[in-house]
């Protein structure tokens, strides 16, 4: 009997690796070789920073995270690299060697003049009227910029801009560089509300399972035979003798719905996915006619309020697979 995961990410996993830490926010960190990396993405999938973006769009467009821009970041078009130095070039002869001027306008006189010429012993004077120029918009203002050529001796209000990447050394401008979005991820509130009250038990059987041998995810996504997905609060698949096990487990806390639709669907998933057993834990513990009904159903059924009896009774239970 063949069980097949679905392509997405174990996005419950990685979620519950973050809790685990207290990082709700997945913040972008700089890296002048590459861009913006997300060191948790990388560590936890261990992929390179080429393919994190792959990975939290999936767990955007499932609902798992949330985006948010962040920042803006230029790269080269050649080799994406972002280790970038910027130039500033006469418009007229291609030069880099430009001057760049303020013009400030000196209120009590009307002169307008070069910055430079205002200069004189550390202290802005008017070269009109010799009067000193002490505050910013209140005895005079900054007119505008004008730079100076001093290779053609042109003047010019706005130089052009060039870009040179100092990876492979190509040179491009903005027309033809890449401006790329970069995005902060925020958990979901329906991933946090999915994991509310589970979170720790989830992670601490998941973690017991796989030091057993099994191979267990937190909301793992699995396609069934009628082609929907479907997810147990944890899967859990034991290959042996060739063949491939899967059990899906749902754990019920206090304060969960425990009525005839929640029992059906549980079943109806199983059935779907073709589970070779399916385990409801419920904490403390189900009505009779829950109980009934699991057992109906052929749902193998662990209760009670000591969270570690309940994963000692799960593990030997599981140790027949």
């Amino acid at each position: 009997m063949s069980n097949e995961t679905s392509s997405i990410p174990s996005t419950y996993d990685f979620i519950a690796y973050l809790l685990d830490k207290n990082v709700e926010e997945i913040i972008p960190v700089f890296d002048v070789n590459c861009g913006f990396r997300y060191p948790y993405v990388e560590e936890f999938f261990h992929v390179d920073s080429s393919h994190t973006a792959e990975i939290l769009d999936v767990l955007v467009e499932h609902d798992i995270l949330d985006r948010s821009l962040f920042d803006k970041i230029l790269l080269c078009p050649n080799c994406l690299s972002a280790n970038i130095r910027t130039i500033y070039i006469c418009p007229y002869c291609g030069s880099k060697f430009i001057v760049k001027h303020r013009v400030l306008e000196h209120f009590a006189c009307g002169t307008l003049a070069e910055e430079e010429k205002f200069k004189k012993n550390g202290k802005l004077i008017c070269p009109k009227c010799g009067v000193q120029l002490k505050k910013l918009n209140d005895d005079y203002r900054v007119a505008g910029i004008w730079c100076e050529c001093t290779s053609c001796g042109r003047d010019f209000d706005n130089p052009f801009v060039q870009h040179i990447c100092l990876n492979c050394n190509s040179t491009f401008r903005f027309e033809d560089a890449i401006y790329r979005n970069v995005y902060l991820y925020r958990i979901s509130e329906r991933a946090k509300r999915e994991l509310k009250g589970k979170f720790k038990y989830l992670l601490d059987l998941k973690d017991a399972l796989n030091s057993l041998g099994f191979e267990c995810h937190i909301k793992q996504s699995i396609t069934g035979l009628t082609g929907i997905s479907h997810s147990f609060d944890l899967t859990v698949a034991k290959s042996r003798d060739e063949r491939r096990f899967l059990i899906g487990i749902d754990l019920a806390v206090s304060g969960s719905i425990l009525d005839e639709r929640y029992i059906a669907a549980i079943f109806t998933k199983a059935y779907d996915v073709k589970c070779d057993e399916t385990i409801l834990i419920a904490m403390p513990q189900v009505s009779e006619d829950a109980r009934r009904l699991v057992a109906t159903y052929g749902i193998y059924l662990i209760e009670g309020e000591d969270f570690s009896k309940i994963k000692e009774k799960l593990i030997s239970h599981l140790r027949k697979f």
